[in-house]
């Protein structure tokens, strides 16, 4: 009977006080496009735009190219890299990371104004002017941190639009390398003391309904 006591006093002072269990960051990562497609897919960006709809929950996902007059160029493509496991209320979110990554082979090259929105409300996620060639490289990313916008990504699905509304030197012409979406999450943390303290109630009421009988 005291050590079922001392169990479910343990248990209910570690809870109180904030004993949790501990749980690393768990990663999801998920890539369009790429090296891995070789030259299979080609997102000449141009002044067009292009959507990346990522979902971090199961296999799927899909990239979109427009062109200037918004009709969809070529097919839609899927994650070279697919993430899944991520589910809904079982993560808090810690950080998030958009990756795009951008290439050039005109000579010399372009100046090019990139804007990167959430899709479903239209928030900026970023404006950047990328130097492409110019600059003695025919590559340039547009890194773009998400801390502040983790509500986006809470349901494990993100939805981006990328556009060039602007083209301040060169031919317009301008390719998205790849797109990678990664973030870290940690799992919800379960009391540690919570199996402790339940089996110390379970044994209080086991003794409780076997006393009451003897009476």
């Amino acid at each position: 009977m005291k050590k079922l006591i001392s169990a479910f006093l343990c248990g209910l002072f570690f809870l109180v006080s904030g004993g949790v269990g501990h749980a690393a960051l768990v990663t999801f990562e998920e890539t369009f496009l790429g090296n891995s497609l070789g030259d299979k897919v080609d997102f000449q960006l141009n002044e067009g735009h292009a959507t990346f709809g990522f979902d971090l929950t199961s296999s799927g996902g899909v990239a979109t190219l427009y062109n200037q007059a918004g009709n969809q160029v070529g097919d839609a493509v899927n994650p070279s890299i697919d993430a899944t496991g991520f589910e809904p209320g079982r993560y808090t979110l810690s950080s998030g990371t958009l990756v795009i990554d951008f290439f050039d082979n005109d000579n010399p090259g372009e100046e090019v104004v990139i804007r990167a929105e959430a899709l479903l409300d239209g928030t900026l996620l970023k404006s950047e002017t990328l130097d492409l060639a110019n600059n003695g490289t025919s590559t340039a990313a547009m890194t773009i941190d998400l801390a502040d916008h983790l509500t986006l990504l809470e349901d494990g699905l993100f939805l981006t639009f990328v556009i060039t509304p602007e083209f301040q030197q060169g031919a317009n012409s301008i390719h998205i390398d790849r797109a990678t979406l990664t973030v870290d999450a940690a799992p919800v943390p379960v009391p540690a003391a919570l199996p402790l303290m339940l089996s110390g109630l379970g044994g209080l009421y086991l003794v409780r309904r076997k006393f009451s009988r003897s009476l």
